[in-house]
């Protein structure tokens, strides 16, 4: 047990090393640094920097490949700057990389704040909010298949839930636009500000993520089933409202937006 202790501790260090070079002068770093000392080819300080400077490089390179489009619009470079201070601010708790980067865009409402250099960009955590969900849904698990029945068989006791692919979100600004005009390579076109919202539902169609927008009555239904609840009662909340789920429910099972099942 001991050992196990040892070895998880060790690990902690480490990865605390990889963080900050801070961690490097605590005591505990000192120790686990001497460990790496012995090795006569390369010194302990060359080696722990190595290891973070790669550590920072890996996230870095994998917010890029999430936020494309947001590393478009600020540059290589601004970008790189940004997702290194945000590294730097944010350890990973997750070995798989896929995982990391979830609250870059509430990072970049603080930077918002914070730089004025930033000021003309209002729009750009709600961009990198649709990145995250472009990217979630990809790497999604898959939902249960549905057999479509008719209404008048289904038990009203099922459980309706979202699919695990599936994100929707309100924006005041033309993110659509903005994303789907940096599509390709060539010039952004100018986009047009829009009076009041946008809904924009991202979801997974034959394994590739799809971005569309949709009312603001569909983007409120499919939140009815975000903690997966009884048909009865999303129905009974949705009359309530004054949304027509009759209609749209059924289309919105069609299209795998929202699944029945058995069990919660």
């Amino acid at each position: 047990m001991k050992n196990e202790c040892n070895l998880y501790r060790s690990q902690e260090i480490f990865s605390e090393m990889l963080e900050s070079r801070q961690s490097d002068r605590s005591n505990e770093g000192q120790a686990f640094r001497s460990i790496i000392d012995a090795n006569p080819r390369i010194p302990g300080q060359l080696a722990s920097d190595i290891y973070r400077n790669n550590s920072i490089g890996a996230r870095t390179r994998a917010l890029a490949e999430i936020y494309p489009v947001v590393e478009k619009i600020l540059g290589k470079q601004c970008f790189a700057g940004v997702a290194q201070e945000f590294v730097t601010a944010s350890p990973s708790v997750d070995s798989d990389l896929n995982s990391y980067g979830e609250i870059f865009p509430s990072f970049l409402s603080t930077i918002l704040t914070q730089q004025e250099a930033f000021t003309e960009l209002p729009y750009l955590p709600d961009l990198a909010t649709l990145e995250w969900y472009f990217h979630a849904a990809y790497y999604a698990m898959d939902d249960l298949l549905f057999t479509p029945i008719s209404s008048s068989e289904i038990d009203t006791s099922v459980i309706l839930a979202q699919s695990h692919s599936l994100h929707c979100f309100s924006t005041a600004y033309p993110v659509y636009a903005i994303w789907q005009g940096h599509q390709d390579n060539e010039e952004a076109k100018q986009v047009t500000a829009i009076n009041g919202k946008e809904y924009i539902l991202i979801s997974r169609q034959q394994g590739h993520p799809i971005v569309e927008k949709v009312t603001k009555e569909d983007c409120e239904i499919i939140h009815l089933a975000e903690d997966k609840k009884e048909l009865e009662s999303v129905v009974e909340m949705a009359v309530k409202l004054g949304l027509d789920i009759q209609n749209r429910l059924p289309a919105m099972i069609e299209q795998g937006w929202l699944i029945l099942s058995d069990d919660g």
